[in-house]
């Protein structure tokens, strides 16, 4: 190894066939901690993009061409800490005129989730598009009531 070089580390062979001195590379230090921790920040959110389901309910499995039932729960909004019921706002309602609230686990109970049916039915492995579930007329409070919490930014999660 020639006494010139500064990466004792690399064979001798890959320093005589550079014929010069070889200098690591300087990388400013730049809180190597805060970076670590960022990353992690990043992991989580991505493994909280690729799925999201609702506490107490586990993945079903659905044959081609048989009904996919779509239930609800609370309207949230990123603007405001109120949650609200779905049906808190006049939407239409599931067959027989009320809906049904799933069996609660603890998990549910704890975060306020309630698990409800929906008119909406999907069909495995079938597209469908513009088709009607119910059709009601809306008093002008109603549409105030969904104006404002369209304002407000509330999503629903089915």
């Amino acid at each position: 190894m020639e006494a010139g070089l500064s990466n004792p580390s690399l064979p001798e062979s890959i320093a005589h066939a550079c014929g010069e001195e070889i200098k690591p590379a300087r990388v400013p230090y730049s809180g190597c901690s805060s970076c670590v921790g960022m990353m992690w920040v990043v992991v989580q959110l991505a493994a909280l993009t690729a799925a999201f389901v609702l506490p107490g309910m586990r993945p079903s499995e659905f044959a081609p061409d048989k009904p996919v039932p779509v239930f609800v729960s609370k309207l949230e909004s990123v603007r405001t800490e109120l949650p609200f019921d779905y049906y808190d706002l006049p939407f239409c309602l599931p067959e027989g005129g009320k809906p049904q609230r799933l069996g609660e686990s603890i998990g549910e109970y704890l975060m306020g989730e309630r698990i409800e049916t929906s008119p909406y039915v999907g069909i495995m492995k079938q597209n469908q598009f513009c088709k009607s579930v119910c059709r009601q007329k809306l008093s002008p409070e109603q549409v105030k009531l969904f104006i404002d919490r369209i304002k407000e930014s509330y999503r629903v999660n089915l």
